[in-house]
């Protein structure tokens, strides 16, 4: 964890698109899920306490559309049993669901249509989202069910495929990243197909 953790904070202080709007974690620790959320960049941060983790979902954040950075906006976004990380921008958003920003407005919506089977409810509400935006440069998440410890893993993008292809490494552990990690054997996840993990 603690090599992951170091990778995927050098990943963020590089990365050409600035990851420095603050970021948060769910995570499991001594038996029960946890968060926390900063400010500053993650480069910043002391991570140590998040290397005993059995499960980490972290998301560092860039503030888009000239917002200033505000701690309430970093992911990820959670409810009691899911929490939600998103990268990437929609464009010309038409979405009535609640949340500050529009990453919270997807997870919202997703929920509208969780009726037990969180899978079910994604692929009710995607294409219901594709259609209500003028252009999706990406639209990236991550829902970690906590009581299944599953995640749920979509992916789509018209541009950029290195910096917007999602990866995984098919092992006993699960290593979901935005960037390959170094000596890892990672594979990217398809394009238009959620991934149950």
């Amino acid at each position: 964890m603690a090599i992951l953790l170091d990778r995927f904070s050098d990943a963020c202080k590089y990365s050409k698109e600035y990851q420095g709007d603050g970021w948060g974690a769910t995570y499991y620790q001594q038996g029960r899920w946890q968060s926390h959320h900063e400010i500053r960049p993650i480069w910043e941060s002391d991570l140590k306490f998040l290397r005993h983790s059995q499960v980490v979902l972290l998301h560092a954040r860039s503030a888009s559309f000239g917002e200033a950075p505000n701690i309430t906006n970093n992911m990820p976004f959670e409810t009691d049993r899911f929490s939600f990380v998103f990268n990437g921008e929609l464009r010309g958003v038409r979405l009535a669901a609640p949340g500050r920003i529009g990453a919270e407005k997807i997870f919202r919506f997703i929920l509208n249509f969780y009726r037990g089977n969180l899978e079910e409810a994604i692929k009710k509400a995607v294409p219901i989202i594709e259609r209500r935006v003028q252009y999706i440069r990406a639209m990236n998440f991550i829902i970690l069910d906590k009581l299944e410890g599953r995640f749920y893993v979509y992916s789509s993008f018209s541009e950029d495929p290195d910096y917007f292809t999602m990866h995984n490494l098919r092992s006993d552990d699960v290593v979901i990243s935005s960037d390959p990690i170094p000596s890892l054997e990672q594979f990217p996840i398809h394009q238009n197909l959620l991934e149950v993990i």
